[in-house]
């Protein structure tokens, strides 16, 4: 079957380009099914013969692009293989299919087509244009005197130059014909006539009678309100050069329209003759604008100068950096003791818990013995004490645990008070079976061990407990307890009291007890220094290297909170900063002063961070111009669950920690029913997930295809068991992306349930065995595996590649039905292929399945 003839009409708005795509569907072009065209309207009486559907998809594309047909956006070459515009392609491709499949020769016609042809050259075959002038003068006139959408005569002016060397640029090389409106009116057979050869058909006399009628009835309907000769657009004062000098010389291009005489070649010739006054003009401002060079020389002088003395400035500033290293040193080493003596009390109150049990047991023994005694000696009359001189009994003494009996009360009491009955809680009560009794609640130990029984020890370090206080979030655990025994731990364990702050509600924090409630989606970190944790994430994503950050008197003590990063402070107390514009990545200040906000977004190149004065722990992000305020939009993050496992809280995870700014698609591919239960649950989480679906029965190395044939990402990863990620762990990530071009996959630091590392990389022995690094070890936090490193393989529950490489690799291999083989399969594929395997302990991941491996 050969081909189908398409004819696409371009052509500035109000141009005529209704009446000849009338004129063409009279000569037998199909444009469509008559309910998808466009109904008559104010602006157009006699009908706009243009497909609605077509003009949705044009403006939609306008729109993603950042404007509309009135305010055309800057389009950079290329953009219409733009990732945004992949759903208007599946929607227009669907278009095409359900409208003009069957359709031997067809067409369709729309204004802003003149802009979005490529979009439609992409997916269409080579088609023929048919572009429509209109002199600009009554182009403007019309877009101003209409009601709807009125366009001043100024900017219409230019939309018409726009327009019409849109439709010349995107045609070149492509059979082409114009037609001017005025030759149409005029004289329209000829026009038709030559039309109709153009596309190919032969005129009946049904077709022509039916064209003639067409112009009539736009004759008869007063569609031709302004009439502007050739000479009179040449001598328009309001009309730009360029626009007469397109417009002529389309004219003369064009043979058979209306004649151009020596009139307007008189009038060329005055402009040319303006022209040269012009030049000499130019000749004048030429020399006021060396004079204003020498002026910038001076003016340089003047500038390295004042950067002499800026440079001493900064020696004192670098002195009083010194200063303030050596305090923020004592400061860490005040912090090391205050660590020891933390541990050293811990040891202690084991021992003295070790203690308490055997006086405990020692107690129960005397209370036995003296209970026998009392039921032997005839002289005792019952009661619980021993015999005193007056023949009465002692009570009870309150006995060495009264203390701690009374703390368990209070405790238990505290959290009546603070957690909803039917909660499941985390009790940090070092085994201590009386702190679970928490009515109408379920409580278990934390740490706990596979038994559901205590652990037997404290966690080894803050990834050890954070992992398995999110592995046990993940099975229904909703709040967390620390009595007063363990409450050591926020000062211990720095990286979990921040954890629980930045994401967590804190319900009840005394000398008894800390209450925390384990939701996220109840608080989205508003703090100053969990705002600027995400606005360093996002600069540091953007650009590759750590921001500065200035810290403008706001007492916070961000050197101390983030001592990775190089905070400085600005000298003295004066409100007008010492620095150039745009050199500061990030300012943060704590002022309302607006004269000082002013002086901050000077500075700042991406960020400007406001704290209340009144309410220190609000924060207040305002990105400055032209810095992107969101990251990872070229990355694909696809969960591919196993019908046998439960999956909701993968999806409920991985959500939670891309929401900071992830610019990128989080998708889940699978059966029908594996997708209901991850779209219910995305539902229940409020968040955006797309869904994928795969063909029933498909393998992991299918499904994976799958998920990256629907997108167009640069960096893919592919999660293929469940699991849950902890707070920032792709953009190390993507990091190590950025920084090696060439870096092929990259694997996560895996941790167990409880904590443990299960791999840090993988490496093949000499006799081909793989070994997984650090495999069982009880603290993942270990300083031999906190460094990025070159591996052999990778392991599920989650790599990433490149989506180029996995395309060369043909994908995941289909014999390999498990995950693990899978992926350790491609990792060692990739790295035979040139292509580094990397080990990125930043990105920390819990496996949560039955069997990870």
């Amino acid at each position: 079957m050969s081909e189908p003839t398409i004819v696409c009409v371009l052509g500035m708005h109000r141009s005529g380009t209704s009446l000849v795509s009338r004129v063409l569907n009279v000569l037998g072009v199909d444009l469509g099914p008559e309910e998808h065209l466009m109904r008559p309207g104010l602006s157009n009486p006699a009908g706009y013969w243009e497909s609605r559907p077509i003009k949705e998809i044009n403006d939609e594309i306008l729109r993603r692009l950042g404007g509309s047909w009135a305010k055309p956006p800057e389009l950079a070459p290329g953009w219409e293989s733009r990732r945004e515009l992949n759903e208007v392609r599946r929607q227009a491709r669907a278009l095409i299919e359900s409208d003009f499949s069957s359709a031997d020769l067809w067409g369709f016609k729309d204004p802003r087509a003149s802009l979005t042809a490529p979009f439609w050259q992409r997916m269409l075959a080579p088609m023929r244009y048919v572009v429509c002038v209109r002199n600009p003068v009554d182009v403007a006139a019309s877009l101003e005197a209409r009601e709807e959408e009125r366009v001043p005569f100024d900017e219409g002016m230019w939309l018409w130059l726009t327009y019409v060397r849109a439709a010349l640029a995107h045609t070149a090389g492509h059979p082409r014909q114009l037609v001017f409106y005025e030759d149409l009116m005029a004289d329209p057979e000829p026009v038709v006539g030559r039309l109709a050869r153009f596309i190919g058909t032969d005129r009946s006399d049904t077709a022509e009678l039916e064209g003639r009628m067409a112009i009539r009835v736009a004759r008869s309907e007063g569609l031709w309100h302004h009439r502007t000769a050739v000479p009179n657009v040449v001598d328009a004062g309001r009309l730009p050069f360029p626009v007469k000098a397109l417009y002529l010389a389309l004219r003369l291009s064009t043979s058979g329209g209306e004649s151009i005489g020596g009139e307007v070649l008189d009038l060329l010739a005055a402009y040319a003759a303006g022209a040269g006054r012009h030049i000499a003009e130019l000749e004048a401002r030429r020399g006021e604008l060396a004079k204003a060079r020498d002026r910038s020389r001076s003016l340089q002088t003047e500038f390295e100068k004042a950067r002499d003395r800026s440079r001493g400035l900064q020696a004192e500033l670098d002195e009083s950096r010194a200063q303030l290293r050596g305090l923020r040193e004592q400061s860490r080493s005040l912090k090391r003791e205050r660590a020891a003596l933390g541990r050293r009390l811990a040891e202690r109150e084991d021992e003295l818990d070790a203690d308490r049990a055997e006086l405990r047991k020692q107690l129960d023994a005397d209370r036995a013995e003296l209970e026998r005694l009392r039921e032997e000696s005839p002289s005792t009359e019952g009661g619980g004490g021993t015999p005193s001189a007056g023949g009465q009994r002692d009570a009870p003494g309150p006995g060495p645990d009264n203390g701690y009996g009374r703390l368990v009360a209070e405790v238990r009491a505290r959290a009546r008070e603070a957690i909803p009955s039917g909660a499941t809680v985390l009790v940090a009560g070092k085994g201590d079976d009386a702190l679970l009794e928490l009515d109408g609640c379920s409580a278990c130990h934390f740490p706990v061990a596979a038994d559901g029984s205590y652990l037997g020890h404290h966690p080894a370090g803050d990834t050890a407990v954070i992992a398995q206080l999110e592995a046990l979030r993940a099975r229904g655990a909703d709040h967390l307890l620390l009595p007063a025994t363990t409450l050591w731990w926020l000062d211990h364990y720095h990286g979990l009291r921040r954890h629980l702050q930045d994401r967590y509600v804190t319900l009840l924090e005394d000398d008894d007890c800390a209450i925390y409630r384990l939701r996220a989606g109840d608080r989205r970190p508003a703090g100053p220094i969990a705002t600027l944790r995400r606005a360093v994430a996002c600069v540091r994503m953007r650009s590759g290297r750590d921001p500065s950050i200035l810290d403008w008197r706001t007492e916070l003590g961000i050197a101390d909170q983030l001592p990775e990063m190089p905070v400085f402070v600005p000298p003295g107390e004066e409100p007008v900063l010492p620095y150039l514009d745009g050199t500061v990545d990030i300012v943060v200040l704590a002022s309302a002063d607006v004269a000082q906000i002013g002086e901050a977004r000077r500075v700042a190149a991406s960020a400007v961070i406001r704290v209340d004065p009144s309410s220190p722990e609000e924060a207040e992000l305002e990105w400055s111009a032209g810095a992107p305020s969101g990251w990872g939009e070229d990355v694909s993050v696809t969960l591919i669950p196993d019908a046998d496992a439960p999956w909701e809280p993968t999806v409920s995870a991985f959500a939670e920690t891309l929401n900071d700014g992830f610019a990128g698609e989080l998708s889940v591919i699978g059966e029908a029913a594996e997708l209901g239960r991850a779209s219910e649950q995305a539902a229940a989480d409020g968040v955006g997930v797309r869904l994928i679906e795969a063909p029933a029965g498909a393998s992991l190395a299918r499904r994976a295809r799958t998920a990256a044939e629907a997108g167009d990402p640069r960096v893919q990863v592919l999660v293929t068991a469940p699991a849950v990620p902890l707070p920032d762990w792709l953009p190390p990530i993507l990091a190590l992306f950025s920084g090696d071009r060439d870096a092929g996959v990259v694997g996560t630091r895996t941790l167990s349930r409880d904590g443990a590392l299960e791999e840090a990389g993988g490496i093949l022995a000499a006799d081909g065995a793989r070994r997984r690094r650090g495999e069982g070890e009880h603290d993942p936090d270990r300083p031999e595996y906190g460094f990025v490193r070159r591996v052999d393989f990778c392991s599920p529950p989650l790599i990433a590649t490149r989506r180029d490489l996995f395309e060369r690799l043909a994908g995941l291999d289909e014999q390999r039905a498990a995950p693990a083989d899978a992926l350790v399969d491609f990792s060692l594929r990739a790295g035979r292929s040139g292509a580094p395997v990397y080990y990125q302990p930043q990105a920390r991941v819990v496996a949560i399945g039955e069997e990870s491996r």
